[in-house]
């Protein structure tokens, strides 16, 4: 039987940071545009979480029922805020896909 040497043991690491990427918050129409294509609920309550959560998209696809709070809506993290309504209905959608 013989080994494999892993990927790592022969190739250098390079870490990828979305800061080397993405120099500032696109605003809100781009966003807007976006959720404009979504063509059913269940895929604008999916453009939602992405945003919302900042998650990568393994981890949305993952999230069950049980990991959300209805009642505490996210903030945004950014300098563009959003009007109050747009978030909590943004959130809303997303939760009742779910």
């Amino acid at each position: 039987m013989s080994l494999k040497v892993g990927y790592w043991a022969t190739n250098e690491y390079h870490r990828l940071n979305v800061k080397d990427f993405v120099e500032e918050f696109c605003g809100w129409n781009p966003l807007l545009d976006l959720m404009n294509h979504a063509d059913s609920q269940r895929n604008k309550a999916f453009l939602t979480a992405l945003f919302q959560t900042g998650g990568r998209t393994s981890e949305v696809l993952a999230l069950q029922k049980q990991n959300l709070n209805r009642y505490s809506t996210p903030k945004p993290q950014h300098q563009n805020k959003t009007p109050k309504d747009s978030t909590e209905s943004l959130f809303s959608l997303f939760a009742n896909v779910l």
